[in-house]
């Protein structure tokens, strides 16, 4: 007997809108998503589908020759979901995802290197509501998730910052109150 909300098709469980894959299916889809270099975005569309459609989409899904896997495969998956139910695929692009947690670089940083299978799982249950600073939230549970699926450490790295330029003026320029000087004054210019 399936759950309230679940139908049950050849005696399988059927996977919900918005109901995360069992491990299994995580670890396939990882291993999809290697196979055909997909991103991020990519991903997150496939995980939000159930499970009879993702098996269709993997086995019908050609990326040979696209310059754009990722993008080809949501244009297919979200058309066949449409097709089959009536109505859109609801999923989010990771910058959907950062802008709707509030998340800075960093945390954009972290969310963008996280193996497939850890991204689906953190998209679906990280909650910024009422955080403080939601970016260290998100690296730390992110992190947490991490270890505890995979037995190790997250290794991701933070964008690299731009140090300050420092522009220096011709010498015989002025000073701020209109003084000449000879002297070069240095201009800061922050990243």
């Amino acid at each position: 007997v399936a759950p309230p909300g679940h139908t049950m098709a050849a005696g399988q469980h059927v996977k919900q809108p918005g109901e995360l894959p069992s491990d299994a299916d995580l670890e396939e889809l990882e291993a999809y998503a290697e196979q055909h270099g997909l991103n991020g975005d990519a991903v997150s569309c496939l995980g939000q589908l159930p499970r009879d459609m993702l098996d269709a989409v993997q086995a019908e899904f050609v990326s040979e020759g696209s310059t754009d896997a990722s993008g080809l495969l949501i244009r297919f998956a979200t058309q066949k979901y449409i097709k089959q139910h009536g109505r859109k695929l609801k999923w989010q692009s990771l910058e959907n995802f950062a802008l709707q947690h509030g998340l800075n670089a960093d945390a954009r940083a972290c969310l963008q290197q996280l193996p497939a299978a850890i991204l689906v799982v953190v998209m679906a249950k990280f909650q910024s509501l009422g955080a403080t600073d939601p970016s260290s939230l998100f690296i730390k549970y992110a992190t947490q998730k991490h270890r505890w699926l995979r037995g190790v450490e997250l290794e991701w790295q933070r964008p690299v910052r731009a140090a300050p330029v420092v522009v220096k003026p011709r010498v015989g320029s002025a000073d701020a109150a209109g003084t000449p000087s000879s002297k070069p004054t240095p201009f800061v210019v922050p990243p």
